[in-house]
């Protein structure tokens, strides 16, 4: 099993439960907003909630040009917001952008 971060509990039910103290920051829905955007919102297109997230195209792309791919469309969707966007077209950019960093990360962490 992987080892949970700092605030994380598990059980049997629920095997990574974020604590009330890491729920009630503010970054929280932030963060739960971009998994919800990757499931059903412009990444619903890709497989979205119907497709597991590991079997996605984007993870093809991951494997055969590494990070920088993920890192790349992550930079890509914040310039974007930053230059072309206002309210939430410019959340939903921004909300892409994390989505593309996790995969970053995903790939780091060997899960890709």
């Amino acid at each position: 099993m992987t080892e949970m971060p700092p605030g994380y509990t598990v059980t049997a039910e629920h095997p990574s439960v974020p604590s009330l103290a890491v729920m009630d920051h503010p970054l929280f829905p932030v963060f739960v907003a971009a998994i919800e955007q990757a499931m059903y919102g412009k990444g619903e297109r890709h497989g979205g909630a119907t497709t597991p997230f590991l079997e996605q195209p984007w993870v093809h792309y991951v494997a055969m040009h590494g990070r920088g791919f993920a890192t790349g469309q992550a930079a890509k969707k914040l310039e974007e917001a930053a230059s072309t966007r206002e309210g939430k077209a410019f959340e939903q950019e921004v909300l892409g952008a994390i989505v593309y960093a996790g995969m970053a990360i995903l790939k780091e962490q060997g899960h890709v």
